[in-house]
């Protein structure tokens, strides 16, 4: 099924997410390598439909972060488990009232970190849904603000990727 095709600025739904999900799971099973596939992913999200387009250019941190959570492979693990991990624990030594502030929105390195370590609640858990919850959960200053912005739509873009990746190769390597 094609991606949808909205004008600008109306608002994605749960049927958008899924079918954006779908085409851009789809899209990373078929680019061979990590370097094409963070392209086509950057691509996609910022060409293949204008409402996602639109609104991924006015949230600078959606780009890293979906690039992130859907190359998560265990080939990237070796190159950043130390840097997702060094992210992490400072994440969450800050105070979880603390707002994201502009400094943490255009920090694209942090939501390309935070994207990454979907890779480990993947490894973990059996459903697709309950390794996001645990992921938003594990990072609520930085997922908690996009999810309430987005969840109409990125809940079921997010829970295909994640079907993908239990279903891909990463379900060799499950801890269960």
């Amino acid at each position: 099924e094609p991606a949808p095709t909205a004008p600008n600025n109306i608002p994605l739904t749960p049927q958008d997410g899924r079918i954006l999900g779908r085409s851009l799971s789809t899209l990373v099973k078929n680019t061979p390598t990590l370097a094409r596939k963070e392209l086509a992913i950057k691509n996609f999200l910022l060409n293949e439909n204008s409402s996602l387009s639109n609104i991924c250019k006015s949230d600078p941190s959606l780009v890293p972060l979906i690039t992130a959570f859907a190359v998560n492979k265990r080939t990237r693990l070796q190159h950043s488990i130390i840097a997702a991990a060094h992210s992490l624990k400072s994440i969450k030594k800050q105070p979880q009232q603390q707002q994201l502030g502009a400094d943490d929105v255009g920090n694209s390195s942090l939501f390309y970190n935070i994207g990454n370590s979907f890779y480990f609640e993947i490894l973990t858990n059996v459903e697709p849904s309950i390794a996001i919850d645990q992921w938003i959960k594990n990072n609520p200053k930085y997922l908690k603000p996009i999810f309430a912005a987005h969840s109409a739509w990125l809940s079921p873009f997010l829970f295909h990727l994640a079907s993908s990746l239990l279903t891909s190769e990463v379900s060799k390597f499950r801890i269960w």
